[in-house]
């Protein structure tokens, strides 16, 4: 599925349709939030209009890592807000560089990214 969005001022960029992608977590209940929910069958959706700064560290803002940014930043929010316990999505804490951190984290949780 493609993800479509915009740049912004504030963020960066913001998604103009729901975009939805299985992932490997999978909460004991549903996660309902105004522009994230997850389902306990690990359907993430992220809802039109959630706003993101995109891909961080050295990589820069290219199409090939808009998806991946998206996915890893609804993630993190979802950490921040306490709906998801850290422990849970950093799986690969010890890469190295923050662009294979992040990049790999989120391929492993959404292996459905690396075959897009």
């Amino acid at each position: 599925m493609k993800a479509c969005y915009r740049k912004l001022h504030r963020y960066k960029y913001q998604l103009m349709d729901d975009y939805t992608i299985q992932i490997d977590i999978k909460p004991v209940q549903n996660i309902e939030l105004k522009f994230l929910s997850l389902s306990s069958e690990g359907a993430l959706t992220i809802k039109k209009f959630y706003a993101w700064d995109g891909p961080s560290g050295p990589t820069i803002d290219t199409r090939d890592f808009m998806r991946g940014s998206l996915v890893h930043d609804a993630l993190y929010q979802l950490m921040r807000l306490g709906e998801l316990d850290y422990k849970v999505v950093l799986i690969v804490r010890e890469n190295g560089t923050v662009r294979r951190h992040n990049l790999m984290d989120t391929l492993r949780l959404a292996p459905e990214l690396a075959k897009q």
